[in-house]
């Protein structure tokens, strides 16, 4: 009976008391002007009343929830399950600890719980110094929080998200060198292998404020790009326009430069890192270097771009001798990478047809191939076995590229065949003189039987004009001719005047020849398109006008007028033979007379269209042996008479003075000549004699 006293005892007291749980320091992230959401325990029974205690720093402030919610709370949840609520707007002041009491009937008991709550300021910062890292395998990286927002006293925890993973940066164990802190808030953390790639946050926790810097960790694979330096290599046409150098795409890429030849560094843009190129020449020639900055690396990634400059329109000779094979080797290379056709011509014109690795015993095929080299010039080459004297002299190599253009090249084989010890006393330099009426256009021509690699012109009045494609400036002519390869230097010289007479010198740089040779070209500047001359013919004395080479029009009739204004234009058969062709005209005589010496003139009219006549003067003197001897005769009985009456007339002139010398002498008185002494003081006074005998 007693003990059912007090087991009825304590079952009242079980039923009367009113019992207080729930979970306890729960945290929550809130916002600063966002709404505060508090959710508590949700409850199995009737609710009965709940309210939130916020305890401040100087006093506690209750907000009523159930069943008459305060005018800024509002009860989220359903009404009859739960006391969370809301707050319309969050502000720092309200981050700290909340009590959250709830009261409710379960099976008609009365019961009471509290939960508390850590509700902190969460302020997202920035990571510093970047949100993203491109690390690549054993670097380091280092990131922290601004230490200005940060208190002495704070917490500072490193979380690697996918993994949640945390590290208590102030609190690590001290042999972990692969992790440190860094300042206040930081990390300072090895990178040992890609495990480590992905979102990692930094958080630092003061007086219910909490600072959140999240960043992202991209690793790369130490192997991602290798030391050892590649290479690449291109073929670049000289002359080309706006070429391009494009520089390998990378996607990683944050930074490109490239290094000319020259050594001259540009920066490009990127993401193309892209150089251009506006006109190719042979400066561009050589290695291209290119340095990359990648994200995942500190140091630069270099590459090496070849790039050869090839003349398509120009062929490269070479002349080797083989002396231990007793062999001369020709080779032409041609900026192309295939080639039709190669063939040689011997000095004397015979043709060598050479298809590659064809020969026989005397001539076969010299170099790499001419059918698609893939990063190599076609090579043209002749092999001349035991060469025999016929074999020395001028050759010409020809080929023919895949758009059947036809290129062609001397190569001058002397008894030394070998460029490298080239000597000059086996060229021949060809010129001619130029005629040109003032106001056309001329051209100037000298040539070699070997390559060239450049000439320019020296003007009679000393002025210095380079020689090139395209007539780019005041001091340069532009090139007219077969090419340099083949030995030929022209030039035109456009509107000719006075300035343009006299010689001009051509100047030759021969390849393989260190110095120049030089030639002068005689410059005749005239009113006229006529050349005139004259020249003996088989004892006959010829005037010829001949009309200026590769002149269009053609001589239609012509005319002489001779030193004395008579007009011959027929043939007189007793003396002059007067010949006209398309050319010339010419004048022939057999023995010249003296109404022939003197200023001829030659009159021609042209097919041109127009009826205007142009002349040629011709000074005749009997300077030839055949008019000497023609003119002979004439002078010699000229002479003769001449002597004879000179002598005549001084024989009698001789015999009358004498006799009158004679009469004078017999009138004077005979007495001894006077002294030196007297004679000097005799006046004409005194001695009228002294006069008479004076005179």
């Amino acid at each position: 009976m007693k003990h059912f006293f007090v087991f009825t005892f304590l079952l009242l007291v079980i039923q009367f008391e009113r019992p207080v749980f729930g979970k306890n320091n729960q945290e929550i992230n809130a916002v600063v002007g966002k709404k505060l959401d508090i959710n508590p325990t949700k409850i199995i029974g009737d609710l009965v009343n709940c309210q939130a205690v916020f305890h401040g720093s100087k006093k506690d402030i209750v907000y009523k929830i159930y069943p008459d919610p305060d005018k800024y709370v509002s009860h989220i949840g359903r009404w009859d399950d739960s006391c969370g609520f809301s707050l319309t707007e969050f502000s720092a002041e309200l981050s700290g600890k909340w009590t959250i009491k709830t009261s409710y009937k379960s099976a008609e008991i009365l019961k009471d719980f509290e939960e508390t709550f850590f509700v902190y300021e969460n302020q997202n910062v920035k990571a510093l110094p970047a949100t993203t890292v491109y690390v690549e395998e054993d670097q380091y990286v280092t990131l922290y929080i601004e230490e200005t927002n940060i208190s002495q006293n704070s917490t500072c925890i490193l979380k690697m998200v996918a993994e949640e993973i945390e590290y208590d940066l102030k609190n690590l164990p001290n042999n972990n060198y692969k992790i440190e802190l860094y300042g206040k808030c930081g990390v300072r953390m090895l990178i040992i292998d890609n495990k480590q790639h992905g979102q990692w946050s930094l958080s630092s926790v003061s007086d219910y404020k909490k600072l959140l810097a999240e960043f992202n960790i991209e690793v790369s694979n130490k192997n991602h790009h290798t030391t050892q330096i590649k290479e690449y290599y291109d073929q670049w046409n000289q002359g080309a326009i706006n070429e391009k150098l494009r520089l390998l795409s990378r996607s990683d890429r944050i930074y490109c430069e490239v290094q000319r030849p020259d050594g001259y560094i540009i920066v490009l843009s990127i993401p193309d890192c892209v150089y251009n190129v506006d006109i190719v020449s042979t400066v561009h020639a050589g290695v291209w270097i290119a340095r990359y900055g990648l994200k995942h690396s500190m140091e630069l990634v270099e590459e090496h771009y070849n790039i050869e400059v090839w003349d398509s329109q120009s062929i490269n000779v070479t002349v080797i001798n083989d002396k231990t094979e007793n062999a001369i080797n020709m080779l032409c290379e041609v900026g192309v990478k295939a080639l039709r056709q190669c063939m040689f011509i011997k000095p004397d014109g015979t043709i060598k047809i050479l298809p590659a690795a064809v020969g026989n015993n005397k001539y076969e095929y010299y170099g790499i191939g001419y059918e698609n080299n893939a990063n190599r010039k076609a090579q043209c080459g002749l092999t001349i076995r035991n060469p025999h004297s016929n074999d020395y002299g001028v050759w010409k190599c020809s080929v023919m590229t895949d758009n059947y253009k036809t290129l062609t090249a001397l190569v001058n084989v002397n008894l030394l065949a070998n460029q490298k010890s080239f000597d000059k006393r086996y060229l021949k330099i060809s010129k001619e003189p130029t005629y040109v009426k003032y106001g056309d256009n001329f051209e100037l021509k000298c040539s070699v039987d070997t390559q060239l690699d450049y000439c320019w012109m020296l003007s009679p009045n000393g002025t210095i004009y380079s020689v090139t494609k395209d007539k780019n400036s005041t001091n340069s002519l532009q090139y007219s001719g077969k090419g340099l390869s083949l030995g030929v230097c022209g030039a035109i010289v456009e509107n000719a005047d006075k300035t343009h007479q006299g010689g001009w010198s051509c100047h030759l740089g021969v390849s393989g020849y260190s110095a120049e040779i030089t030639s002068i070209i005689q410059v005749t500047v005239t009113d006229s398109y006529l050349i005139p001359s004259a020249k003996n013919i088989d004892g006959s004395t010829q005037l010829l006008c001949r009309l200026f080479p590769n002149t269009e029009a053609e001589i239609d009739y012509c005319r002489w007028i001779n030193p004395y204004g008579n007009g011959l234009y027929q043939n007189d058969l007793t003396k002059y033979n007067i010949k006209q062709n398309k050319n010339n005209c010419s004048l022939q005589f057999q023995y010249g007379d003296i109404i022939d010496i003197g200023n001829w003139k030659c009159y021609a009219r042209l097919t041109s269209g127009s009826d205007e006549e142009y002349y040629a003067d011709i000074y005749y003197t009997p300077s030839t042996r055949s008019s000497y001897l023609s003119y002979r005769s004439f002078t010699f009985n000229f002479l003769v008479l001449g002597l004879l009456f000179s002598f005549c007339a001084t024989t009698a002139l001789l015999f009358h003075k004498t006799k009158q010398f004679k009469n004078m002498r017999n009138q004077l008185p005979l007495k001894l000549p006077t002294s030196y002494s007297q004679s000097y003081n005799l006046s004409e006074k005194n001695n009228p004699e002294k006069k008479n005998i004076e005179s």
